[in-house]
């Protein structure tokens, strides 16, 4: 501003002298955040801010170098002056491993310069782990590590699922950033799993490690066999069936069942039978040999390569006092629209009485079983109300005062197709019922006459164009007697000679023929010149 000097001694004039002061400031920088860190892909932010003196240059360089920083893709200046202060704005957009560095901020004037250095830091995932692999596995455990060299993560995930069997949901296992393995609890005995590990910081996770494919180990079957029945064959021999344990219950590979035998209420310990598993849902077992009306019980445990499961509650069976008859032979008589005959011989046993015999009948493709009872007088049966043109089977047993026999080999046919009657009738009641020009008589008429119509349109053209041909030749014949005559200075005398080739009936005779072939016509002669006739 001015200031002003003032001297007087009391003589006047006073004497004084304005003096004008002006201040010079050097640019200095404000800075309120000098370290910014943003996770990849995010913008990076620096605000620069200077006072003092203008006019202010600004400029910002990278790392320590002199070159000037300039716009480009992904990078943007902004500047905002002012009277008093100037603003400079380093933005940095997606940023990546190569915008982690240190940037300057550096103003100038007349009067001196300031500087400020920001530090950008981006955050990134874990790389991803490797190395992963099983180092111990139990029947329902497994223990896991794996390598990792970054130390900026927060925690590990460890994820597994069964490849067989049923339950196969995805699993869970966190694992502090701290440490490199883990013990997978839970698992199911004889099971197939795929595992595998990523790693997370603030930022987000890795990828995926490489994978682990591992077997528990087997344990024994955990339940017992379900659905256990028995059923008298004869005096001598029971028919035992039962249901396997479910897959999951097998805990490994399923080898088969041991089934025990003994009489009941002997102190005896069972005798144990092997029974293979092929595979299906309930199996059979036929013991023979055994004492007639006599009480046996049994039990039944599955088996796999770890040992022996639960043993089934015991069941009790009594051999029949004599045998059943054996099984009939049966035969196809005759197959109608919905019934079908049979007949049947069954062998001769020494005291062997039939009672009775049961016909079984069942609908292929379906649970539907239906059975006829018919007397032992009888050997034929017929089985009516039956669906036309679908498959069933048939089978017939006998039955004596011990039981019901074996049942025959069973017998599968066809019923036969009901459709012609029904089909005809349909139809002729469909056209008794349609417009006459809907019926099928209708369109076999209009059919005939359009093909006769064709027909005579094709010969009519035929007709015309022979016609045609034939007029064409004997202009052509015409014009070629006119040039073969003599000059008038010479004698003509005309002579008619017989040529048949120019009449319609022989029109396609060739022209360079030796000769007339038929009896020449009273008509059929041309006008040409003969060498003999000149005087």
């Amino acid at each position: 501003g001015w200031y002003v000097c003032q001297a007087h001694n009391g003589v006047p004039p006073d004497v004084h002298r304005p003096v004008a002061l002006k201040v010079r400031a050097p640019p200095t920088i404000n800075v309120n955040v000098k370290t910014v860190t943003v996770r990849r892909g995010e913008t990076a932010t620096l605000v620069c801010n200077v006072t003092g003196d203008q006019p202010i240059t600004l400029t910002w360089t990278r790392n320590d170098k002199s070159d000037p920083l300039i716009e480009t893709v992904g990078r943007e200046i902004y500047r905002v002056p002012s009277d008093e202060w100037m603003a400079s704005t380093l933005v940095l957009k997606d940023v990546d491993s190569l915008a982690a560095a240190s940037y300057t901020c550096t103003a100038v004037n007349q009067h001196g310069a300031d500087r400020a250095v920001f530090a950008v830091n981006v955050l990134f995932p874990p790389p991803t782990p490797h190395n992963f692999k099983t180092t111990e596995i139990g029947t329902r455990f497994a223990h896991v590590e794996w390598s990792h060299s970054s130390s900026n993560v927060t925690r590990y995930v460890v994820r597994h699922w069964k490849l067989t069997g049923v339950d196969k949901v995805l699993c869970e296992q966190t694992v502090p950033g701290a440490f490199h393995s883990a013990l997978l609890m839970n698992l199911r005995p004889g099971s197939q799993y795929k595992a595998f590990v990523v790693a997370e910081n603030a930022v987000g996770q890795s990828p995926q490690s490489n994978a682990a494919i591992f077997h528990t180990a087997e344990e024994a079957p955990e339940a017992s066999p379900t659905d256990v029945d028995c059923e008298p064959v004869n005096a001598s021999s029971v028919e035992l069936s039962w249901k396997s344990p479910t897959e999951d219950q097998w805990n490994g590979v399923a080898k088969g069942f041991y089934v025990g035998l003994k009489q009941a209420n002997h102190a005896t310990p069972y005798v144990y039978e092997m029974v293979p598993f092929d595979g299906d849902d309930i199996l059979r077992q036929v013991f023979s040999r055994l004492a007639a009306a006599t009480v046996y019980s049994f039990v039944v445990r599955a088996f796999n390569a770890a040992g022996s499961g639960p043993a089934t509650r015991e069941l009790r069976c009594t051999t029949l006092t004599g045998d059943p008859p054996p099984a009939p032979t049966l035969y196809l008589v005759k197959t109608e629209e919905s019934m079908v005959t049979l007949s049947w011989k069954i062998p001769k046993v020494h005291n062997v009485t039939i009672l009775q015999y049961v016909l079984e009948t069942r609908r292929d493709y379906t649970d539907e079983v239906s059975l006829q009872h018919f007397p032992s007088t009888t050997d034929v049966a017929t089985v009516s109300n039956l669906e036309s043109s679908v498959k069933y089977s048939f089978r017939l047993a006998a039955y004596n005062r011990y039981g019901r026999g074996a049942y025959s080999n069973p017998i599968t046919e066809s019923t036969r197709l009901k459709f012609t009657n029904r089909l005809l009738s349909g139809n002729l009641q469909q056209q008794q019922e349609s417009p006459f020009y809907t019926r099928s008589y209708f369109f076999i008429v209009i059919i005939a006459c359009v093909t006769l119509v064709t027909l005579s349109a094709v010969i009519s053209w035929a007709c015309v164009k022979r016609a045609l041909i034939a007029q064409e030749r004997r202009n052509k014949a015409a014009a070629a007697s006119l040039r073969s005559r003599p000059s008038l200075s010479g004698a003509y005398s005309p002579r008619w000679v017989h040529d048949p080739r120019v009449f319609d009936d022989n029109y396609d005779t060739p022209w360079d023929a030796a000769g007339p072939q038929r009896a020449a016509s009273p008509h059929a002669y041309t006008n040409v010149y003969h060498p003999s006739s000149r005087s």
